[in-house]
């Protein structure tokens, strides 16, 4: 394959029956975030991943009586590059948004749940999260948003903590159970 090209085109057709076949092969596109250039014609930016994910496609299109050929290709029109880049972003953005919408309603009980419930929510947070890559290969940057939420869980178990200790008018304590250092580093006194 040309490394240097910008984009892998996968070039398919499905038998008409059964259906399901079509439809596989589409939802596996839309969860890769491919665009689809013309029927029967879709595209991934040229990554190892992208490839790897077409080459699997196709081989599956092949298994369900179909063909496949894939392609590396640059656009010839510098501006019909720029709308491809778009649309890819468009899909980014799509599957993003739809990782968001099912992850929020967690945040939102995590956020509220005693902490009795904690651990179960971040594991079905966890899972949630693991189906949604597994859905959308393509959304790497899911780890970044892991690495939010664990953050996120951090600040939450602490949060009980330090709001008790402001009701009761006394010291927030540190992970040891000693009192949290408020030292102010230019005066060497507390503040």
């Amino acid at each position: 394959m040309n490394d240097a090209a910008e984009w892998i085109a996968l070039c398919y057709s499905v038998p008409a029956s059964p259906s399901k076949a079509r439809v596989f092969v589409w939802r596996r596109l839309r969860a890769l975030g491919a665009v689809t250039l013309r029927p029967g014609l879709a595209a991934l930016p040229n990554t190892p991943r992208g490839v790897r994910e077409f080459t699997s496609l196709a081989g599956r299109i092949t298994e369900l009586g179909g063909e496949s050929l894939l392609l590396t290709m640059d656009l010839v029109d510098a501006g019909e590059g720029e709308r491809l880049r778009e649309r890819f972003a468009a899909e980014d953005r799509r599957a993003w948004q739809k990782a968001l919408d099912q992850a929020a309603p967690l945040l939102e009980a995590l956020r509220t749940a005693p902490p009795a419930e904690r651990a179960q929510l971040e594991r079905d947070l966890g899972r949630r999260l693991g189906r949604l890559r597994g859905e959308n290969p393509l959304l790497g940057q899911l780890g970044e948003l892991e690495q939010t939420a664990g953050s996120l869980f951090e600040v939450l178990r602490s949060l009980p903590g330090e709001f008790s200790a402001m009701l009761r008018g006394t010291e927030p304590t540190g992970r040891q159970g000693e009192p949290k250092d408020h030292h102010d580093n230019n005066s060497g006194g507390h503040r």
